[in-house]
């Protein structure tokens, strides 16, 4: 619940990249708790949380902002 409105905030909606993983944090108790669970999920990856408040706010989350895009043609 965000202002009196319900937000849909993932832990899994992170990103997997050469050598770690980006993790949606929201400054809750339970950010710390999610990290270590990825941390042995990814054993050998830096698991590092950022702030998505403000991007699930928009509708979407890390992993989503972080997908390919088309080339535009010519």
């Amino acid at each position: 619940d965000e202002e009196g409105h319900w937000v849909d905030y993932s832990y899994i909606n992170h990103y997997v990249c050469n050598g770690g993983v980006v993790l949606c944090g929201f400054d809750d108790p339970r950010d710390e708790i999610a990290a270590g669970i990825f941390r042995r999920l990814y054993p050998g990856r830096t698991v590092t949380l950022v702030d998505a408040r403000t991007i699930f706010a928009g509708g979407g989350g890390i992993h989503c902002i972080t997908q390919q895009q088309p080339a535009v043609p010519g």
